[in-house]
Parts: C-alpha cells; structure tokens; sequence
C-alpha cells in the first residue's frame, strides 16, 4: 500500500550539537530508508524541519521498523493514497455520482 510519509523534527532540537547530530541521524536513515526501494519519492518541505516520502509498505509498522530511532526526534503523519486508475475502478463498481 502507498502512503504519504509527511515528517518534521519536534522543535525541542535547537541547540547547534543537537541541530548537527539529528542531520546525521535522519541523513544515515534516509540513505537507509531509500535503499530497501520502498521509497517511491522523497524530499524536504521548504519552510519546515522536514519532509515528505511517498513510500509502498504494507503497513505503518513496517515503516516504523525502517526508521529506526528517528521516532525518538521526528514526528510522522501518514495518509494512504490511491491512484486515478484505482479511483476509476471504485466509480464504476459503486457508481459516479
């Protein structure tokens, strides 16, 4: 299933040691990440401490397991995306309004 990773670094990481040791952390966890190929596309969110994944995992747990200890410093919020064909599938089995 295809879901939309959108993250961002709790603000409580200011200090200059912390703000240097959460880029290697989440930088050695992106190239982690990206390299099971379950990331379809990634990137950063100008104006926020964070980012976006489109990842294809079977369950939020699964990307749990991937992060790693970024729970401890990074916020997620997922949301399950469909696309067009399979939007086009559910109209014609329930009806277009």
């Amino acid at each position: 299933m295809r879901f939309l990773v959108n993250f961002e670094v709790f603000p409580h990481v200011f200090e200059r040691a912390g703000v240097l040791d959460l880029r290697r952390q989440v930088g050695e966890a992106m190239q982690r990440i990206i390299a099971t190929g379950k990331v379809e596309s990634s990137g950063i969110r100008l104006g926020r401490r964070g980012g976006y994944m489109v990842v294809d995992i079977n369950s939020p747990a699964e990307f749990l397991d991937l992060t790693g200890e970024l729970v401890d410093y990074v916020r997620f919020d997922f949301e399950p995306l469909i696309s067009f064909e399979e939007l086009g599938a559910y109209f014609q089995k329930f009806g277009e309004a």
